[in-house]
């Protein structure tokens, strides 16, 4: 089956996580049934910044969108 033709996946990016100290001591996870996900929709809204080379290109990115960091 072409990719075109399969339904929307998502996968856990670890941007966000929100949770209650008392509920991630209680549950031990951030992980629960009541969980919402937050739905990124394009790519460089989940650029992960772990090196100088990730940086240069969340500047590129910032560079074509016309804003440049501060």
């Amino acid at each position: 089956m072409r990719s075109q033709d399969l339904p929307p996946a998502h996968a856990i990016n670890g941007a966000y996580y929100l949770i209650a100290p008392g509920d991630l001591r209680s549950m031990r996870s951030f992980f629960s049934e009541a969980m919402v996900p937050l739905v990124m929709d394009e790519a460089q809204e989940s650029l992960d910044i772990d090196t100088a080379w990730d940086w240069k290109m969340a500047e590129g990115l910032l560079a074509m969108r016309g804003t440049t960091p501060k």
